[in-house]
């Protein structure tokens, strides 16, 4: 038997060790990736060198074979690749961060074949992530153009050794032999999982070998412990996003976005493109029916996976597109992109930002697609995602000529089951009509029927009805739309001339008038509202409430909810002079008509979805009004 013969590593290359197996990568089921990466590699080594040197072995078939067993507690890596010398092992294995990809890359001097396309392995410390889960490693290599294999031995701790195999010469390629600290890795449930995440596109075969108990044969008793190994391939070698686009079935899309996104239903539509330039990437993104289950309860979502040459990298959503389309799922594969020394995060960001660009534009181009030729899908999209949509000001507020013709609204034209566009408001607007007038509430109902809806109901305006939480933020970033200003009819300088009467001078005398009916309320109502006028938008309603230049009280009611501290803005009540009930407030008493200026201000306030500070102090009232005037009365 021959002597092994044994080395340390380079200097300062212990420490460098320790660093890879307790603090380069974030999860330890990374290291099967790194080995099934750099076994592809090799294997596509050993195919572009027997097509071009005679001396290289060829393989009927290449492939990767994960092999464990419990009960010698080993994981078995072997591959069919170009295998290593004793120099080889040297090199590579014992000087870390040298990687012999890169080498190899480098000393071609001929454009590489396509295979060479696929290498990933550009730093060299793949292999010592073993080390995160074993005790020790063997290494048994044989060269596809050599007669001879060796062995490389290390428990990761400063030494290795290297020594010949003298018994039986394995068939060129490597095997890794992983005495495993715990059984944890020694499953076949997890393999499968770890090649499924991370190397189900690896570009070569892998299979998995394992023993599995068999069914009791005749004659056996039932509780016989029979069991055999059996070997089953874990990976499809050809992506579907990397095959063309015309030779791919419509059943074929929808199985693959099934099986990604663990969605049981189809697909509502989906982009599928290869990009070449600067960064060369294939993109397959899919649009689903219904709001992922777990998108909510996710700090990051996960739809979207980035490859990098088949190999899978993270499934950060972020990275590649904007948090309003979060909703997405689908591959980005990129033929090659900058990676950290672990492969997990990126060392540039410009060939990313650059890629979520393109990619959002690509998607918000769609969408727009489908609203002019598929309006039904689009107004499904809209139903369910819409609300998440229109977060795009947050992050995205250079894509607005590309989104806004996108938005969708329910008004008082389309109704509470139909939708309609901003160009499509622009379009029925009067020619007298200079603003996109809007409203938003917590419900649609109470939108439709606030008493700041009597002056448009009664002169045929159109009003958008707006309910999602985002609206009214939303609204106030557009500001305005295609050179017409956004307004809320909520808001007291609701003064479009040509909409609205303008105040007659008599109505601007009685509000300041202490003695007149607003002036009363006013002094009634300190400390509850800014002031007291007459309104000239109620036309059926008695009062209602609106704000001077700041927010509206729904967002301040939405800021409140959220726990924002808010400072302190009182509205101002406006009247109508020609409803019985204001009218019947002049000749009140003091104790009367303080009653009923505190019920005209709740009655205002409930209107506007608002909640009472005392809601029993209101009942009180209430109920003393009832007593006093009877319930037949004709003013409640």
């Amino acid at each position: 038997m021959a002597t092994a013969e044994t080395y340390q590593f380079e200097a300062q290359h212990d420490k460098v060790l320790s660093l890879v197996i307790n603090s380069l990568y974030s999860e330890k089921d990374i290291f099967l990736r790194e080995l099934i990466s750099n076994a592809s590699d090799a294997i596509a080594k050993a195919k572009y060198l027997s097509l071009t040197e005679s001396q290289y072995q060829r393989s009927d078939e290449h492939k990767v074979v994960v092999k464990i067993d419990p009960t010698a507690r080993q994981m078995i890596l072997s591959d069919t690749g170009i295998g290593m010398s004793k120099d080889d092992l040297i090199a590579n294995l014992g000087t870390i961060a040298r990687s012999g990809t890169h080498d190899f890359l480098k000393d071609i001097s001929a454009t590489p074949a396509t295979e060479l396309k696929d290498l990933i392995g550009q730093f060299g410390v793949g292999f010592y992530s073993i080390f995160m889960v074993a005790d020790s490693v063997e290494v048994i290599s044989r060269r596809a153009d050599s007669e001879e294999a060796w062995k490389f031995s290390s428990e990761g701790k400063g030494s290795f050794s290297i020594s010949p195999v003298t018994d039986i010469l394995p068939a060129p390629g490597t095997t890794i032999i992983a005495n495993m600290k715990d059984d944890e890795y020694l499953h076949p449930y997890r393999v499968r999982h770890i090649v499924e995440k991370y190397s189900s596109f690896a570009g070569t075969s892998i299979y998995l070998e394992h023993e599995e108990r068999q069914p009791s044969a005749e004659g056996e008793t039932e509780n016989a412990d029979r069991k055999e190994w059996v070997t089953e391939l874990l990976n499809e070698t050809k992506p579907l996003w990397l095959m063309n686009k015309s030779n791919i079935e419509q059943e074929q899309y929808q199985k693959f976005y099934q099986e990604l996104s663990k969605d049981f239903r189809e697909p509502l539509s989906w982009v599928h493109a290869k990009i070449e330039g600067q960064s060369d990437y294939t993109y397959l993104l899919y649009f689903p029916q219904e709001v992922p289950f777990m998108m909510w309860n996710q700090e990051k979502p996960k739809g979207v996976k980035l490859y990098v040459k088949h190999i899978f990298i993270t499934d950060d959503t972020s990275l590649l597109l904007p948090r309003y389309l979060s909703f997405m799922s689908g591959v980005v594969d990129f033929a090659d992109l900058p990676l950290n020394v672990s492969r997990e995060l990126l060392q540039e960001h410009k060939v990313i930002e650059r890629t979520k660009t393109a990619l959002t534009k690509k998607v918000l181009s769609h969408l727009s697609d489908l609203a002019q030729s598929e309006p039904e899908k689009y107004t499904t999209f809209w139903k369910n995602f819409g609300q998440i949509f229109k977060l795009f000001p947050a992050e995205d507020y250079q894509s607005n000529d590309d989104i806004l013709p996108l938005l969708r609204f329910t008004s008082t034209h389309s109704g509470q089951q139909s939708w309609t566009s901003l160009d499509e408001y622009v379009e029925r607007m009067s020619d007298e009509q200079e603003a996109i007038y809007y409203i938003t509430a917590s419900t649609w109902d109470a939108a439709m029927h606030s008493p700041h809806m009597d002056y448009f109901r009664k002169n045929g305006i159109e009003v958008l009805l707006l309910t999602d939480r985002v609206d009214e933020s939303l609204m106030n970033f557009l500001g305005n739309y295609k050179e017409k200003p956004l307004k809320s009819i909520t808001r007291a300088d609701l003064t479009d001339k040509k909409d609205q009467k303008a105040e007659g001078e008599e109505d601007k005398k009685e509000t300041h008038d202490p003695e007149s009916v607003c002036g009363r309320l006013e002094e009634e109502l300190k400390g509850k509202v800014k002031s007291v006028r007459y309104s000239e938008r109620l036309v059926e309603s008695p009062c209602c409430l609106v704000v001077d230049h700041a927010m509206t009280l729904h967002m301040q009611r939405l800021l409140k909810e959220a726990g924002q501290e808010m400072p302190e803005t009182l509205p101002i009540l406006e009247i109508n002079r020609d409803h019985k009930m204001i009218q019947d407030l002049e000749s009140l008493q003091k104790e009367d008509f303080s009653k009923w200026s505190h019920f005209v201000f709740s009655l205002a306030l409930l209107a506007e979805g608002g909640q009472l500070s005392d809601p029993a102090s209101f009942s009180k009232i209430v109920s003393s009004l009832l007593n006093s005037v009877g319930l037949q009365d004709s003013s409640l």
